[in-house]
């Protein structure tokens, strides 16, 4: 824990720390945090293991962590936060279809749209002077995508129209690492400022989720006709399932508005990044696209 704390102390990525521990104890080791362990597997085998089997339990005092973020329910019990395998299970059993193959082809029409639209802005501003800031691009179009494809709701972030929704989740996610470093935060004068524009952004994201399954609901009830996104087939198979109440559904909604969109627009601005690094990798998936999609639309 120390070699942590001095780690984030001197603003490092802590993440080079694992990286460096994961080179020389392995792909699996233990971090002892007071009289706390915590199991750090790098290996996917091994995160799969640990994350899905109910023989390896999770800790309900991490998880607690998760659930609030000062004071208001953020994860809550969703799919990545859910302790309780059973539950999880059962979770997991009604999302399913929504993300089976078939279905999401459907939502290949949203992706290429919202690649085309970025393709559209980096050509204006392919003039060899202007600086575009990639990461902001992509999270733009991710967010533009996930939205669309799981909520219907078209952001148009993209094109160029302004919402408060990516600085929320920018807010909320730095309230998140800091809530976990310090959980007694919102009870310290100086931190009172940035503990309330954090449950600011929570209250935001999480109004706006009921808002959307609401009317959702409301829509199935009067047998109006739905649009064929992730939101409307997970109702419908919670329905028969004896469905999950409003709070878990909630916690969902937060769970695939942010993880869903920050760690996707993350990898693939890594990869862009890296692509530019090395021009021989570049050319082969040229080569690989060109070979495979050709001009397919």
């Amino acid at each position: 824990m120390a070699s942590l704390n001095k780690a984030m102390e001197d603003h490092k990525a802590t993440h080079d720390l694992f990286l460096q521990w994961a080179e020389e104890y392995g792909p699996l080791f233990r971090i002892n945090i007071l009289h706390y362990v915590a199991i750090w597997p790098t290996d996917p085998e091994s995160v799969k293991k640990y994350m899905m089997s109910p023989d390896y339990p999770k800790d309900p005092n991490t998880y607690e962590r998760l659930f609030n973020l000062f004071g208001k329910r953020f994860w809550g019990k969703g799919l990545l936060t859910d302790p309780d395998h059973q539950h999880w299970y059962k979770q997991r059993r009604i999302m399913d279809p929504a993300f089976s193959h078939t279905y999401l082809m459907q939502m290949v029409g949203v992706f290429n749209e919202k690649a085309e639209e970025l393709m559209g802005q980096l050509e204006e501003k392919a003039d060899g002077k202007q600086h575009v800031s990639m990461h902001s691009l992509i999270n733009r179009v991710t967010l533009d995508v996930i939205t669309k494809v799981a909520f219907g709701m078209d952001l148009g972030l993209v094109e160029g129209n302004k919402t408060p929704f990516p600085e929320a989740i920018s807010t909320v996610l730095k309230g998140m690492l800091k809530y976990i470093q310090n959980p007694f935060m919102q009870f310290m004068p100086q931190h009172w400022a940035f503990v309330k524009e954090v449950q600011k952004s929570a209250d935001l994201l999480r109004k706006t989720g009921q808002e959307c399954i609401m009317q959702r609901k409301l829509a199935m009830l009067n047998g109006e006709e739905l649009p064929k996104d992730i939101l409307t087939k997970i109702l419908q198979v919670a329905e028969k399932e004896d469905g999950l109440d409003d709070d878990i559904m909630l916690d969902n909604f937060i769970t695939f508005f942010i993880a869903g969109q920050e760690t996707t627009a993350n990898q693939l601005s890594f990869t862009v990044m890296e692509l530019t690094r090395q021009p021989e990798i570049t050319q082969r998936l040229r080569e690989e696209i060109d070979d495979i999609i050709g001009f397919k639309t």
